[in-house]
């Protein structure tokens, strides 16, 4: 199961790990706020807690607001920040993970309101191989 479900941060649904509060991260590629301090912290825990995932995504989403070449780039850089950010705070070891950016091609909301495109900007985890089917 997941950790921590007392505040029910995020479930295992499928192959994604889905974390249900936004991890923020800032232009700069910094992990933006304790908030995301702790959800990252229980995706690490998770990570570390499941040695039978080998191999992990950390997939950066956007919505259309901006150009999608733009969105593209920082999608990338935003799966880039988390990735790093669980290596170096979450202590995941790096070749288990890999970082991909997706830009505006997967919403999984109606980008034309507000709640739809905060909604598109997320972080994935997909797990994309295990050793056998976990506890």
């Amino acid at each position: 199961g997941f950790p921590y479900q007392q505040a029910a941060l995020g479930a295992l649904v499928g192959d994604h790990v889905v974390i249900f509060e936004p991890v923020l991260v800032e232009r700069d590629g910094s992990v933006g706020d304790k908030r995301s301090y702790k959800l990252l912290g229980v995706f690490a825990c998770f990570c570390n807690r499941h040695p039978y995932s080998l191999k992990l995504r950390v997939e950066g989403h956007m919505d259309n607001k901006i150009p999608p070449f733009e969105g593209l780039e920082l999608s990338r850089a935003r799966a880039a920040a988390v990735r790093r950010w669980l290596i170096s705070n979450g202590h995941v070891d790096g070749a288990r993970m890999i970082a991909e950016g997706f830009g505006a091609d997967r919403p999984i909301a109606d980008n034309r309101d507000f709640i739809g495109s905060a909604k598109n900007r997320r972080i994935e985890f997909v797990i994309m191989q295990k050793l056998d089917t976990g506890p």
